[in-house]
């Protein structure tokens, strides 16, 4: 499957919205704060780090918006931290999620990332199992649980 990414900004904030609901704001941490808003917050810590680095993105399938995600180079360079990943509705049971992880740790660097990291980090809550699967069928491993938060890690 083919994902075409462009960069998300507040032009698609109407169709970010509409493609969640509640459940999906919960697994995002998201349950007060827009996407936006979020990426916002994400961006100004990572700009103040050692190496940080952020994307905010967009991916379309045939189209039309399909996939968001966050993501962004954290611990001094070292870890590749996927933040927020929504598939809209339309799209969902179809691999377009697996494939925009794909896409985002992929060695051809598509997201002009400086690539300093040598491992992928992400957090599931331990009832989202369809994104907990996902990401164990990627590669991430467990590494802990913290107040029903699965830590994963796959290193590169």
């Amino acid at each position: 499957m083919k994902i075409d990414w462009k960069k998300c900004d507040y032009s698609y904030e109407e169709i970010i919205e509409n493609s969640m609901d509640y459940i999906d704001r919960r697994m995002l941490y998201m349950n007060n704060t827009s996407w936006n808003q979020v990426a916002d917050d994400i961006e100004d810590c990572l700009k103040y780090a050692i190496n940080g680095q952020f994307r905010n993105v967009v991916g379309f399938v045939e189209g039309e918006p399909a996939v968001f995600a966050m993501f962004g180079v954290e611990c001094s360079g070292d870890a590749l931290r996927i933040y927020n990943l929504l598939v809209a509705p339309k799209f969902r049971g179809k691999g377009v999620g697996k494939q925009a992880v794909k896409d985002i740790i992929d060695e051809r660097n598509i997201f002009d990332l400086n690539r300093t990291f040598s491992r992928v980090l992400t957090s599931v809550y331990s009832d989202n199992e369809k994104s907990y699967d996902m990401f164990t069928g990627l590669g991430l491993k467990f590494m802990e649980i913290e107040d029903n938060l699965i830590s994963m890690e796959r290193k590169l």
